[in-house]
């Protein structure tokens, strides 16, 4: 008697081969595994090789900075930012350019000072975020965007696409240009990524309370950090301690910046 069936013929893995099947976020290593174990049992005849349930191994864990609420919420008023929102997934994008801006004004921007432009997809993100800095000269710029995999490798190219070009943005500019693009294997992996603790009951599926990155909020957060190490590069060039000194005070309000 052979192994039984892991799942209907409908929801085989074509990539994988072999009638294997898998549940949404199993890590393509563990797919490899398992074809190869498959493959191997066909070829020693032992079926008892082949039982492996995919469906056993763990559900792979969100990847969380555990020290980013213990951190103090870093200060820089007189900041410009810019932030490029992909509408592809707007649902999400929306609730991620909202988070943004909250923190940032929390971080003592002025909403005056954030200049906001919408695109239709992450492929687009890089000549949006090249527009703001032409138009509004930013400090930073912020793209958000979601990428989820299809049954093809388009998402591959777009999100390759909108990386290197914010990528070559950056380092062309000498600018923070930072990177709010989710790439995921399911929607409910983009909702436990995108949407902060607030969010309805709806738009969060399945997930369950805790499971929220709030990437909005994060990204934002790291902008300003990233900011106020830069300004802190010119505070020790110039010989003060950094922040808290009267030259560090200077960079923090925008007088002395990179």
């Amino acid at each position: 008697m052979g192994p039984a069936p892991l799942a209907p013929a409908s929801a085989r893995d074509p990539r994988a081969g072999g009638g294997l099947t898998f549940p949404a976020g199993v890590d393509v290593g563990v797919r490899a595994a398992l074809y190869l174990n498959r493959s191997g049992a066909r070829l020693s005849g032992d079926p008892r090789a082949a039982r492996i349930d995919p469906s056993s191994f763990p559900r792979p864990i969100m990847a969380l900075d555990p020290q980013s609420s213990a951190r103090a919420r870093p200060r820089r008023p007189g900041s410009v930012i810019g932030i490029a929102v992909a509408r592809f997934h707007e649902e999400l994008t929306s609730a991620m350019k909202d988070s943004t801006v909250r923190e940032l004004v929390a971080c003592g921007v002025s909403p005056d000072d954030i200049h906001v432009v919408w695109v239709p997809g992450s492929f687009e993100l890089p000549v949006a975020a090249r527009r703001l800095v032409d138009v509004h000269a930013p400090d930073a710029v912020i793209a958000l965007g979601v990428i989820v995999k299809g049954e093809t490798e388009h998402d591959h190219w777009v999100a390759h696409g909108a990386v290197s070009g914010l990528t070559r943005l950056s380092l062309e500019e000498n600018l923070p240009v930072h990177l709010g693009v989710l790439t995921c294997n399911t929607l409910d992996q983009a909702r436990a990524r995108a949407l902060p603790a607030g969010a309805s009951e709806r738009a969060r599926g399945e997930q369950q309370d805790g499971e929220y990155q709030d990437k909005g909020r994060a990204v934002a957060r790291a902008a300003i950090e990233t900011l106020v190490a830069l300004d802190g590069v010119v505070a020790d060039a110039a010989g003060t301690d950094g922040i808290g000194t009267a030259g560090g005070e200077r960079a923090a309000r925008g007088e002395d910046r990179l």
